[in-house]
Order: structure tokens, then C-alpha cells, then sequence
């Protein structure tokens, strides 16, 4: 209530839109992300220019499950979800910072024909911390040795699980064999989405690019707690920095908003018209008391019992 009255909030909801509705179905034929793209794409260049990662980064994909329906709904058996709108993301292995993501529409007319769709996605969420001497972790549905090439070329490493079926696996190669350093590497976004999940703004929508915009809300708080953890060197529980964090976006509009009475009080006279009465509004001392004289300072109406003798001022101003 100190920021918007409730009805407010809920007719700002029911109206929020991302682009221009007039030129949406125009946009649609070529970009299927078209309610929400400029947007989006607004949060993944500064997600990419605020931060330099580590050596270590993973690539992962992050279903996420809105109550809505929309053409590129996505059902992977092994995820607790099932359906739901697929991202791929890569994440920072120490910070678990989201430093790119891509949201998955189906099929790609502008990707090369004969492109597999896992180096597409690699190379692309890769492309801003290629030539650094990095190192990528990814699953068997992304790792092949065409990728591996491709990478080592731009001075990147890659580690990850291979399927054995794969033809560019050697036979002597395909026996199971566990790695110490991609059990480490490997859960980064895993561990980014258990994250996101646990202090969320999502509520429930039938309107899939407001559910997509809850999502980049969570994810652009997770990675503001990294930003504000690495500078100013202080450690702070994720919570009480998202509950500050909404305490300060929230205060220049309340600030406005109380400057806004303050200024319309001052133009109303100080004792109500001829033949009416005004509710007490302090009711500090009093439960309905009629008042006919405003506070001189915070200008509320103030019945005898609640205020002070002189000048006529509420109990609460000093």
C-alpha cells in the first residue's frame, strides 16, 4: 500500500505489454519472441557487459514452467516440470552469475544448414568470452569433437560427457569413465535455477511473455547480488539484499508520491467547507472523532484528543 493501492497494481498487470501491439503480428512471421524481444534483449547485453567471469563457465538449459500455452512450449521427461519454456544458459561455475541465456523457439532458419543445434547454441551464448583462455563445461547433447575444434580455435577448451554412439568416438575411448573436475563444473545452472526458484516474483499468468518477464526479473536479481557482492567486497544474505533492493527501486515512487499529497494537502483549506465535518485521521487518542482543523504540519485533519496545545499539531508531528 505504500507504494501503489492494490487495484492499481492489478490493472497495471492485466494491461502490461512489452512491444507494440499493432505491428505484433508482422514481427511474429519472422521472430516468434516478438512480445517480449526488445526487452529481453535489453537484459541479456547488459547481463553480458556487467560482468567478466572466470576461467570456468557452463552451458545448460533451464526449463521454465509458465501456465500458459504459446508455440514453442517445450516437454523434457527429465525435468521435474516437464513442460515448459526452454532457455539455454551459461552460466559462471564459482559466482553462478547468468552471464548469457538464449530462449529455445524451435527451429532456426538462420542457422547454416548442417549445423548441429548444440554447437549453434555453444558458439553463440560463447561468443562474448571466446579468446580468453576459458573453459566451457556441457552435457553429451552438446559435446562433439567438430565443437571441440571450433572452440579450441577461438582459445577455449571445452569439458564434458560425449555419447558413445557418437562415430567420431574412438572404440578404445568409450568405456565409462568418471572426472573429479566435470562433477565440479558441471551443476552450475542447475544450481542457478534452484536459486531462482527459491525467492521469485512469479505469479500466475495465462500470458506467456509476462511469464517470460517474471523469469528475467528473478535472474536479473541473482545477478545483481553477484554484482553487489563483488563490489563492495561484502557478504549478504541473498534475501536481505532482494528486500533492499525492492525498498530502493520502490522509493523514488513513494518519495514522489508523498511529496505529490503533501502538495495537494497544502491547497485544500485548513478547516473543511461550511457544514462539513472530516474524519480525525490521526486517531491516536480517539477511533471516529470528527475534526474540523488540519495538523499545521503534516496537514491531516486532528480532532481535540489528538492534538497538541499550541499550535493546533498532531501528536505524531514534532
Amino acid at each position: 500500500m505504500a507504494t501503489m493501492p492494490r487495484n492499481r497494481f492489478k490493472d497495471i498487470m492485466r494491461h502490461l505489454r512489452f512491444d507494440d501491439r499493432d505491428t505484433r503480428s508482422e514481427r511474429t512471421k519472422t521472430d516468434k519472441f516478438a512480445a517480449i524481444s526488445a526487452v529481453w534483449s535489453s537484459f541479456v547485453t547488459n547481463c553480458i557487459t556487467s560482468y567478466n567471469p572466470g576461467r570456468h563457465i557452463t552451458i545448460d538449459q533451464q526449463l521454465f514452467p509458465p501456465k500458459t500455452h504459446c508455440c514453442f512450449l517445450q516437454y523434457i521427461a527429465t525435468k521435474p516440470d516437464k513442460f515448459g519454456i526452454k532457455f539455454w544458459v551459461a552460466c559462471d561455475l564459482k559466482s553462478k552469475y547468468i552471464c548469457n541465456v538464449l530462449p529455445y523457439l524451435g527451429k532456426d532458419p538462420s542457422r547454416p544448414s548442417g549445423e548441429r543445434l548444440s554447437e549453434n547454441v555453444v558458439m553463440r551464448l560463447m561468443e562474448p568470452f571466446l579468446d580468453k583462455g576459458r573453459n566451457v563445461t556441457t552435457d553429451n547433447f552438446f559435446t562433439s569433437l567438430s565443437l571441440a575444434q571450433q572452440l579450441l580455435r577461438r582459445k577455449t577448451t571445452i569439458l564434458g560427457t560425449v555419447n558413445k554412439i557418437r562415430q567420431e568416438i574412438p572404440q578404445s575411448s568409450r568405456q565409462r569413465d568418471c572426472n573429479e573436475l566435470y562433477n565440479a563444473t558441471k551443476c552450475s545452472v542447475d544450481v542457478m535455477d534452484q536459486m531462482v526458484r527459491e525467492y521469485t516474483v512469479r505469479t500466475g499468468t495465462w500470458r506467456w511473455p509476462v511469464a517470460v518477464f517474471y523469469n528475467m526479473i528473478d535472474m536479473a536479481a541473482l545477478d545483481a547480488h553477484v554484482l553487489y557482492q563483488a563490489c563492495t567486497r561484502r557478504k549478504e544474505r541473498r534475501v536481505d539484499f532482494l528486500v533492499e533492493l525492492a525498498r530502493e527501486l520502490a522509493n523514488s515512487h513513494v518519495t514522489a508520491k508523498k511529496a505529490l499529497k503533501e502538495e495537494l494537502l497544502r491547497q485544500q483549506p485548513s478547516t473543511p467547507s461550511p457544514g462539513k465535518r472530516a474524519m480525525c485521521q490521526v486517531k491516536n487518542q480517539c477511533k471516529n472523532n470528527h475534526a474540523t482543523v488540519r495538523c499545521v504540519d503534516c496537514y491531516r485533519y486532528t480532532c481535540g484528543k489528538c492534538r497538541r496545545e499550541i499550535p493546533w499539531q498532531c501528536q505524531d508531528c514534532e
